[in-house]
């Protein structure tokens, strides 16, 4: 339904805008672009809440059409988003709580 589907998509969006900030607290990404961060933290945070790789597909259906000249991610982006997804599940197993921003300060 179109309720599931926005929910859908908000957890995505959350996700992926916890996945950019969690990039900016690791050293790896320094060298990366930012673009191939960007493209890795939308695409992880899709593999991870949609485990049928529909809104994958979908996703980078629109983004041919909106931006023709591109083929397929590159070997950069497929790199952070493997950096990316193995960093979500280290902070997942560490805090097991919904996530939150990893720049915040804890307090004790």
């Amino acid at each position: 339904s179109n309720d599931d589907l926005t929910m859908l998509e908000n957890d995505i969006f959350q996700l992926s805008a916890f996945l950019t900030e969690l990039s900016t607290c690791d050293y790896y990404f320094v060298t990366c672009k930012p673009s191939s961060i960007a493209l890795a933290s939308i695409l992880t945070a899709i593999q991870l809440v949609d485990h049928n790789f529909h809104l994958e597909c979908q996703f980078i259906q629109r983004l041919k059409n909106f931006k023709p000249d591109i083929h397929q991610p590159s070997n950069e982006v497929d790199e952070c988003c493997i950096h990316l997804a193995n960093q979500y599940t280290k902070k997942s197993s560490e805090r097991q709580l919904h996530p939150i921003s990893p720049a915040s300060v804890d307090r004790a």
